[in-house]
């Protein structure tokens, strides 16, 4: 059915003037007026479409700040949760750890560290009170070395790192025909030990793992302390020298386990 003429340019019209008088602050009280009835369907449309499309801007940025706080929570949980998770696999290689050794072993977390170069220590929640003594092996999750208490409180102790340049373990060079070679590895090389008195006539590999000897009060025999890097030997001398490198990243431990052996 199609509209005559005449009542099309009647409505494109008055769509206009009502158009004008909703977008002019000036004329749109007196147009409401002199509409009255007859422009009022009109008008109503003509606030919906405004309110669509000037919506309160104040309204929107509130709940814009609102999905930002409870995103921001969101992924706080989510760390603290993969936290606990890693915390509660760590206690779990501890306790499998534990059933293959008669020590008492004695699980802390680390709560500070030491900002000095070349003094690599860490404060743990464990001390005397718990069993700790100076000079007690200090273990990773996995079993490996990680160092030594130096220092024992009540309640914390302070443990010297393999890296420590105080730090000195007795050491052998693990393999079945290395068993006899032993030596002493030491701290303070940047991240790196050395494994000094190592006989010259002994052939030391890249790769070679180095292990706790066990000579020393306190200390099991067989924990891992780091892998065969580099080494030198001198001409005329009785010794070698070989680099290591830890077996795991020494500055990011959260916890630990204290091997206590009856002295």
């Amino acid at each position: 059915m199609r509209f005559p003429r005449a009542f099309t340019i009647i409505l494109v019209v008055l769509a206009f003037v009502v158009l004008t008088i909703f977008f002019i602050p000036a004329i749109r009280g007196v147009g409401s007026r002199i509409l009255g009835g007859l422009g009022s369907p009109l008008w109503s449309v003509g606030l919906s479409v405004r309110n669509f499309f000037f919506w309160d801007k104040n309204e929107t940025l509130s709940k814009l700040q609102e999905l930002e706080t409870e995103r921001n929570r969101l992924i706080i949980e989510n760390s603290k949760l993969r936290d606990l998770q890693s915390e509660n696999e760590t206690l779990r290689r501890l306790l499998a750890f534990k059933k293959k050794t008669e020590a008492l072993l004695l699980p802390a977390q680390v709560i500070a560290g030491s900002s000095e170069p070349d003094l690599h220590t860490l404060e743990i929640d464990a001390g005397s009170d718990d069993g700790v003594a100076v000079g007690d092996a200090v273990i990773s999750a996995d079993g490996l070395a990680v160092g030594k208490i130096r220092e024992a409180g009540a309640n914390t102790s302070r443990l010297e790192l393999l890296t420590d340049r105080n730090s000195r373990f007795a050491a052998a060079l693990l393999g079945l025909a290395a068993r006899s070679v032993i030596g002493v590895v030491e701290g303070g090389h940047g991240t790196a030990m050395i494994m000094r008195l190592i006989p010259e006539d002994v052939s030391v590999s890249l790769g070679d793992t180095v292990v706790t000897s066990g000579l020393e009060a306190g200390i099991p025999r067989g924990l891992l302390l780091g892998r065969v890097e580099s080494v030198k030997k001198e001409a005329n001398e009785p010794f070698q020298t070989a680099s290591l490198s830890p077996l795991l990243d020494l500055t990011a431990l959260s916890v630990v386990a204290v091997i206590h052996l009856p002295r």
